[in-house]
């Protein structure tokens, strides 16, 4: 029997169920729980407790039937207790990723990028050696090693729609989120977020796009929140009719190279257009399009959206890759297998 449970940051573990999540629950739960609700299909019959958890440092337990899904962790440092656990799964890998693949030209991105990247790596050498050196009140560890898969974000925001062809779709492309800086304190006077640059630049590569074709246009194409945190939608049914009506999902960098807009636009069968992706396995062979930088969209954009045949191909690999690869049935079979390799200690 497998028992689920949710630790929320400053709140006591709840326990929960998949199948039947109650409203309220952070959004993460939607996604993994479908995740949960297929592995249970395939791993039924394990005696084990599930944490889904937003903590890098502790579990309310430990021990070889202890399984923990980490997400929100965005440093890249290895989970504290991975040793003392059968298994972590923690969304996005436990390395930091710099997301750079061309030096020149320097622009204030790469230079935020880069620093961001350093401290990155401060954070993961220090969960390291923090890892070698728990508190005494825990048991013996589990594990001599860790043992840490990867998960990919998924989707957080969409409500389920009927698929809707590429032929019928009305709107060229789309993005929704926020341009501005949530904060103004400590260096974030001067300099803005990895973020919020992608973003900006991306709004200025479609303006710019527009102004030289504006039968691309369409209303409300590209759709920013000026004051609003990113996370905040006003209505998620809109959200998500709008990506399933758009043939292209702009999908820049968030905090990092991962993004929901990525796997919500898979989800939701579009072509997506995205900066670098990590080296993980949920990103290989995908049939998103990578750009380093959003001034490269002009090159690209025009073409594609004439090209009906590479459209609709690109369509179908969308919602191939995340039917086989990163959608919540495969997810859920992938922690099965994940797991059960991970018996032996």
């Amino acid at each position: 029997m497998i028992r689920h449970f949710i630790v929320e940051p400053f709140a006591a573990p709840q326990t929960w169920s998949p199948a039947n999540p109650v409203p309220g629950l952070p959004r993460d739960c939607l996604y993994f729980g479908k995740a949960l609700v297929e592995l249970e299909r395939h791993l039924g019959a394990e005696d084990l407790n599930c944490y889904l958890t937003w903590s890098n440092e502790e579990l309310p337990e430990y021990g070889p039937h202890v399984v923990a899904i980490l997400v929100g962790e965005e440093w890249g440092m290895i989970p504290r207790y991975a040793r003392h656990v059968r298994l972590v799964a923690r969304v996005m890998g436990q390395k930091p990723f710099l997301g750079i693949r061309k030096w020149l030209p320097i622009s204030q991105l790469k230079l935020l990028l880069a620093l961001k990247h350093m401290r990155n790596w401060l954070h993961h050498l220090r969960s390291r050696m923090r890892l070698a050196f728990p508190p005494s009140t825990w048991p013996a560890p589990v594990h001599r090693e860790p043992r840490i898969c990867h998960l990919p974000w998924g989707s957080a925001s969409l409500v389920d729609l009927p698929m809707k062809p590429m032929g019928q779709r009305t709107q060229n492309y789309f993005f929704s989120g926020g341009i501005t800086q949530g904060t103004n304190f400590g260096y974030r006077k001067w300099f803005s977020s990895p973020k919020i640059q992608s973003r900006q630049s991306l709004v200025k590569a479609v303006s710019a796009i527009e102004a030289m074709h504006p039968e691309l246009s369409s209303s409300r194409a590209v759709q920013v929140h000026v004051e609003k945190p990113t996370a905040v939608l006003d209505d998620d049914r809109d959200y998500a009719m709008r990506l399933m009506n758009a043939r292209i999902c702009l999908a820049p960098r968030g905090s990092v190279a991962d993004t929901w807009r990525y796997f919500e636009g898979l989800k939701s069968g579009c072509v997506v257009i995205t900066n670098p992706l990590p080296n993980e396995w949920y990103y290989r062979d995908t049939p998103a399009i990578q750009i380093q930088d959003w001034s490269e969209l002009e090159s690209i954009l025009p073409a594609l959206l004439t090209d009906e045949k590479r459209l609709k191909s690109l369509h179908e690999a969308a919602l191939a890759h995340w039917r086989n690869v990163c959608g919540e049935q495969a997810l859920g079979r992938y922690l099965a297998r994940t797991i059960a390799e991970s018996k032996e200690y």
